[in-house]
Formats: structure tokens, C-alpha cells, sequence
């Protein structure tokens, strides 16, 4: 036994190259624990992770099929020409959501302002014909000062934010959680760490005692003098489960995403409306701003949308 360093006793059936393969199998074992633990809880949170976008995502989908829908039942006029603006702002939301660099302001901002020519045209003045592109930029670039909407865009802008902030803010707190648990995986193990560990598992083998188990409380102390190395993150890790629960809860109630976009394609119907009522008042503006509306040429002028049945007849 005199030439053991580390299962040193004075009788024992281990020689020096069994002991450095039982240092090795032992490194091996405790890593393979480490690994086998965080792998799990790493894939507990990156499938949640997943599964959360996947629900937000298909929320906003729903959520512009119904305001699509909305434009086809209500406003048949611009329903295909709203197409775009409506599909440019929840592209945008969807971005927000994968992390992209997307101010969500910015997009509500930039949805009313390619709505309001559509709606001038088409609700307010639904005799005249098209307008020219120079007369719709006009429009769209007084949309904001002349706010022909109300505060809707405003509130909008606000619910929508808040919400897909705190979803997103979900959502990265997921991921930075597998991160810290990546720190994990690959701990070095000091020389003290791995004696200790040999001495706890398979140095009793060297005095043939394989089949015997240390106690509890002597295999949580050497754990915890292996793992002294990432306690100091274990206050941290407790602060940031609490802070991921407050998240979970903030995300409900007025800003819960959910109830945000369900109610997005009312809330631009109330839009809609509310020019739709201010109509004799915004044409004084736009006349003020824009002067009188200009027509489009022959060859820029947009296709009248045609009913299904006229459209039929027409071919």
C-alpha cells in the first residue's frame, strides 16, 4: 500500500496503475452526473422555450387571419389593398418575437400610416377615384400630425408593446437560464475535489469492500466541496427563478399578449370607425395639407376591387 497516493491503507489489494485508472473513472463518473443533470434541465427549458414562441407566433397568425377576415366582411373596398400593411405590421410582431431588431412603435406608426390613404379614399370618400402616389404620400406623411384615428394608434402601440416586451423578456430569460446551466457542465475538478471523490467511491474496492455505500451525509459533503467552485451561483439562480415566476404573472392581465391580440383586429375596426365619423373634419385638414385630391393616372391607378359575383360577370 506504501506506493498508493491516494487509497493508502496498510493492506490492499490495488496497485498504482489501478488506482490512477479508478483517478480517471472517477473524474469520468462525476462529470457524467454533472452532464446528465443539467442536460435534462436543459432540455426541460429549451423545449418550454420552444413551445412558448411556437403558442406566440401562432397567436399573432390567428390574430391577422381574424383582421384579415375583418377587412373581407367589413371593409370589402380596401380589403385586398390592406393586405400589405397588414401583413408588413404582424411580420413585423412575428420578428419581435424571434429576436430580431424590431421597434414595435415604429411599425404601428408606419401600419396607420399606409392604412390612412385606404381609408380616406374608401370610407371617407368612397365617389372619388383613385388617388395619384404623390396625393397617398401626402396623406401618409400627415397621418401622425392630423391623427385622423384618434388614440388608437397610440393605445395600440402601447398594448402591444408592453406585452410582446414582456413575452420576448420570457422568452430570453428561458435561454439565459440554459446558459448559466452550460457553466456547469465542464467544472474543473481540483486535485482535492478528485481525492476526495476516490476515497468516497472506489478506494473501499482496494480493500474489497465494492459493494459497500458511504453514508448520506458523507456524500453530500464531498459533492459540496466539488461544487464550492459554482456555489456562488446558487443565490443568483435562486433570484432569477423568482424573477422568471414575477415575469410568468406580469404577463398576464392587461398586457397578457393573448388578450392583446385577440381584440387587435377590433381595435383597428374602432379605428376605421372613429375616421369614419371625423370624416367632414379630416377633409378640411387634408384639403389644408395636401390640397385637393389629385387622381391617379391611367396606367398608376389601382384596379377597383370587384364583389365575387360582379367579378365573375366581369370576366
Amino acid at each position: 500500500g506504501e506506493e498508493l497516493q491516494i487509497c493508502t491503507a496498510s493492506k490492499t489489494c490495488c496497485t498504482q496503475k489501478m488506482e490512477d485508472r479508478y483517478r480517471d473513472a472517477v473524474k469520468k463518473d462525476f462529470q457524467g452526473v454533472l452532464q446528465a443533470t443539467s442536460s435534462y434541465l436543459k432540455n426541460l427549458i429549451s423545449t418550454n422555450a420552444a413551445r412558448y414562441q411556437d403558442q406566440f407566433i401562432e397567436m399573432v397568425r390567428v390574430s391577422e387571419n381574424n383582421t384579415n377576415l375583418l377587412f373581407a366582411d367589413v371593409y370589402k373596398n380596401m380589403a385586398i389593398l390592406a393586405k400589405v400593411p397588414i401583413g408588413k405590421l404582424y411580420q413585423d410582431l412575428v420578428a419581435y418575437i424571434q429576436g430580431r431588431e424590431v421597434e414595435i412603435e415604429d411599425s404601428v406608426s408606419s401600419f396607420f400610416d399606409n392604412l390612412f390613404p385606404l381609408v380616406f379614399h374608401h370610407t371617407i370618400n368612397p365617389k372619388l377615384k383613385d388617388f395619384s402616389e404623390e396625393y397617398k404620400e401626402c396623406l401618409q406623411e400627415i397621418q401622425q400630425e392630423i391623427s385622423p384615428f384618434g388614440e388608437i394608434p397610440r393605445k395600440m402601440s402601447l398594448h402591444l408593446t408592453k406585452s410582446f416586451q414582456a413575452a420576448r423578456s420570457f422568452l430570453q430569460a428561458l435561454n439565459l437560464g440554459m446558459e448559466v446551466i452550460n457553466t456547469t457542465d465542464h467544472i474543473e475538478m481540483s486535485m482535492e475535489c478528485t481525492h476526495a471523490l476516490m476515497k468516497l467511491t472506489y478506494c473501499p474496492h482496494c480493500q474489497g469492500m465494492v459493494n459497500v455505500k458511504p453514508c448520506n451525509g458523507y456524500c453530500m459533503n464531498v459533492v459540496r466541496g466539488c461544487l464550492a467552485s459554482v456555489a456562488e451561483v446558487d443565490q443568483p439562480w435562486n433570484d432569477y427563478i423568482s424573477a422568471l415566476d414575477r415575469l410568468a404573472v406580469g404577463m398576464k392581465g392587461v398586457f397578457n399578449i393573448e388578450e392583446v391580440l385577440s381584440v387587435l383586429d377590433g381595435r383597428i375596426s374602432e379605428a376605421i370607425m372613429y375616421a369614419m365619423e371625423h370624416g367632414p373634419q379630416l377633409s378640411k385638414k387634408v384639403k389644408r395639407a395636401c390640397g385637393h385630391p389629385k387622381r391617379a393616372t391611367r396606367e398608376t391607378a389601382q384596379p377597383p376591387f370587384l364583389e365575387p359575383s360582379t367579378r365573375a360577370s366581369a370576366i
